[in-house]
């Protein structure tokens, strides 16, 4: 009972790391992944279906988040006959992406070849990803967004709870330099008021 227990504990745990895994490293298609370069190219084999080539420029893939505008010229060639080839330029923003659609379907032929290229002015992602990827991506690309504005949203409240820290430190010291003024003439004019009261007794 205790060994059937274990074996089913284990079962899950790996199904669970497997999921994971899967579920940020395999959502594009193997061997296309490019991560933050300038020049690249590849060879990989694709099967009968639509695709989408993305140029992401968000950082997700290399957690890399110090970004710049790139320019990106690119190519992707079939090694079968009967497909155009692909080409051309995408001007892809700071924490933004691009998306180019191909789809590879000839008839009694289920698998190719395809031979990709890539120039960038700064350095960039790249990959190919079927529906179910895109999907995939675009959620990860989401919960990455919502991290983002969770680190900002706490910057911000830091840097704007620090400054109204400094603010109300600022008021409570003017404060106390009026308070301590006031005290200081009321004394000094008690004080001038007691001399006259003297002078005039004597």
């Amino acid at each position: 009972m205790k060994k059937k227990l274990g074996l089913l504990t284990g079962l899950i745990i790996l199904a669970l790391l497997s999921r994971n895994v899967t579920s940020t490293t395999s959502f594009h298609v193997p061997g296309t992944m490019i991560e933050d370069m300038i020049y690249a190219g590849y060879n990989a084999i694709i099967e009968e279906g639509y695709y989408f080539l993305v140029f992401d420029n968000t950082g997700f893939i290399t957690d890399n988040f110090n970004r710049n505008h790139s320019y990106v010229l690119y190519f992707l060639e079939f090694e079968v006959e009967g497909i155009d080839p692909i080409s051309g330029q995408r001007n892809v923003s700071v924490d933004d992406y691009e998306v180019v659609t191909f789809n590879f379907e000839l008839p009694e032929i289920y698998v190719t070849h395809i031979v990709f290229e890539m120039f960038a002015s700064e350095r960039i992602s790249s990959f190919i990803v079927d529906y179910q990827g895109l999907a995939q991506y675009f959620e990860l690309i989401g919960q990455l967004n919502v991290e983002k504005q969770r680190t900002i949203l706490i910057i911000v409240s830091s840097i704007s709870g620090g400054i109204i820290l400094l603010l109300a430190i600022n008021i409570l010291l003017m404060r106390n330099r009026v308070y301590w003024k006031l005290i200081r003439r009321i004394k000094t004019y008690r004080n001038k008021k007691a001399g006259r009261r003297f002078k005039s007794v004597g």
